[in-house]
């Protein structure tokens, strides 16, 4: 649409300019004017309608994110709990156990088999356990998750960071390394959690929790007492994520300075 304005536009003007030479102003040339006026308007509406449509899709693309994200810690802990269960009652079930074999008579009743070994030789029966992946991943991050919930942040990192050791290409493995940036922001150690937090905007800049990461940098600028760091990452964060819940947080950090 806005193509077809601008060629609009572009013709308008070349006809009013022969209009002009041709034959002196006329009241066509005022006419022709006030449709170029006209358009040009309209484009430049055009123009902020756009924009304003594309701040509407990043707040909405945000907000799936942080759904997303949402829906996948609550499995999380449900596989968690799932998990604890299992344990509780001895662990999960074998998944394929052979069966002894059994004598072979005839119809007479005589047992046509080879004598049997001594129970000494005798092999136990094969057990077959199949690894559930997805139920390991599902329990890992869960495990951590919860350690941190607890208050159990060193075991919380060394979960969170053995996750993303088995599996760095995960969708959880930005949330991961987000929550060992909080465990580390939870114990003060304010220059590990800073690390932390930025290796989640420079690693998984496409991923979900970068605003989530860039509110925590600034925060942790804000501990370390530097104030225009933190007020920069700030204002940064509200630039790029505008609709974001993250960027109404840094807003009230900002209007408190």
């Amino acid at each position: 649409m806005i193509k077809r304005l601008i060629l609009a536009i572009s013709s308008l003007c070349l006809f009013a300019a022969c209009a002009t030479t041709g034959g002196g102003v006329s009241g066509n040339s005022d006419i022709l004017a006030e449709e170029i006026a006209r358009m040009q308007t309209s484009l430049a509406d055009l123009q902020v309608a756009v924009e304003e449509l594309s701040i509407k899709n990043e707040g909405l693309a945000s907000e799936v994110a942080q759904n997303a994200d949402a829906t996948v810690e609550l499995q999380a802990e449900s596989a968690y709990l799932r998990n604890e269960m299992m344990l509780q009652h001895g662990g999960a079930a074998p998944t394929e156990v052979s069966e002894t074999e059994q004598p072979q008579t005839t119809a007479a009743g005589v047992d046509n088999t080879t004598p049997a070994k001594p129970a000494t030789a005798q092999q136990p029966p094969k057990i077959v356990i199949i690894e559930d992946v997805q139920s390991m991943r599902d329990s890992l991050y869960s495990y951590a998750y919860e350690l941190h919930r607890q208050g159990k942040y060193t075991e919380s990192i060394t979960k969170f960071q053995e996750f993303i050791a088995k599996m760095p290409n995960d969708d959880l493995a930005d949330n991961s390394q987000y929550w060992i940036g909080e465990s580390y922001y939870s114990m003060r150690d304010y220059n590990k959690a800073l690390e932390a937090f930025k290796v989640v905007t420079t690693k998984y800049p496409q991923g979900g929790k970068v605003p989530d990461a860039m509110l925590k940098i600034g925060y942790t600028y804000d501990a370390l007492k530097q104030k225009d760091n933190a007020k920069s990452t700030l204002e940064q964060l509200v630039k790029q994520y505008p609709r974001s819940s993250s960027a109404n947080l840094a807003k009230q950090m900002l209007a408190k300075w």
